[in-house]
């Protein structure tokens, strides 16, 4: 069928871009815009360099393209419609 926005592969296929994209430059960016390190020091804490209690990214993709399960790894991640930008700071 010809590509329009009403197509649903072309949806389908806009939507799972957000599930490859690299998001840490432009969390750093933010983390260093609203100054993270002063807020946690302001309340006595201070930010881990490794996580220990929960992975940064959980619901970021974890195979590659053309690994096995790969197409449905990112089927499903489009039926949760969980967002892959959420990331955790320890």
């Amino acid at each position: 069928p010809k590509p329009t926005i009403f197509n649903a592969r072309l949806r389908q296929y806009e939507q799972a871009l957000k599930y490859t994209a690299d998001f840490e430059k432009t969390f750093a960016q933010y983390m260093e815009s609203h100054d993270f390190e002063a807020a946690g020091r302001s309340g006595g804490l201070r930010m881990e360099e490794e996580h220990t209690i929960i992975e940064i990214a959980p619901f970021r993709l974890k195979m590659r393209l053309g690994d096995p399960g790969a197409k449905q790894e990112i089927l499903r991640a489009l039926v949760s419609e969980v967002s892959p930008w959420i990331r955790y700071v320890e």
